[in-house]
């Protein structure tokens, strides 16, 4: 589950605020700690001393996955690093399972099938999971896409991973595309999740 690369979200509390900071997993001593590459906020250093409690988040498989933990020790040769306690227990949450937003968001979307330039559609709803997306493309069922949206935060997404699950007819030549995404940034999936929380417009 852990691995060099991996993509994590790391959210401590600072003062009355919680603050989240994107990085990634660059070293794993199983069942002892993890490495990381030491997490920015505004610009510098998140952490300055070691012994704080912190939570990690991270997509995998389709499961936002989180845990508690403790800030081991701070390095900064040969480049700043945060070593952590490894996690006693992980929480999961099936992305498939939330609750879905909806919503009418540009989204690009290019695919082997559709030629080199993308295509546009509108996204009509909207889950840490996946999407529903009308458009005039027809990719294939199962067929990968990449999509590029931004979200109410102003903040771009460029290249999420999707894959076609579903199709059905959308009206006037378009259809309706039931994507799933395969491995998103956690700070989109956090980003959805708390749109969910914050706009009433949700459904099961």
């Amino acid at each position: 589950m852990f691995r060099s690369g991996l993509e994590v979200v790391v959210e401590r509390e600072m003062g009355s605020q919680k603050i989240r900071s994107r990085t990634k997993v660059i070293g794993v001593k199983s069942e002892r700690y993890l490495i990381l590459e030491m997490p920015l906020h505004d610009g510098t250093a998140a952490f300055t001393v070691s012994g704080g409690p912190c939570i990690i988040r991270f997509v995998d498989q389709g499961r936002v996955v989180g845990f508690s933990t403790e800030v081991i020790q701070i390095h900064y040769d040969p480049s700043p690093m945060l070593f952590v306690a490894y996690p006693e227990e992980l929480e999961e949450v099936t992305l498939r399972e939330a609750p879905r937003l909806h919503t009418a968001i540009p989204t690009a979307i290019q695919a082997e099938s559709l030629g080199p330039e993308p295509v546009q559609g509108m996204m009509v709803d909207l889950s840490e999971g996946g999407a529903r997306i009308l458009t005039r493309a027809k990719p294939a069922k199962e067929e990968n896409l990449s999509l590029a949206f931004g979200l109410p935060s102003g903040r771009s997404y460029d290249d999420v991973a999707a894959r076609v699950v579903s199709t059905a007819a959308g009206g006037e030549d378009e259809v309706q595309l039931g994507v799933k995404f395969l491995e998103i940034p956690p700070e989109l999936a956090e980003e959805i999740k708390n749109l969910i929380q914050l706009i009433p417009q949700v459904v099961s």
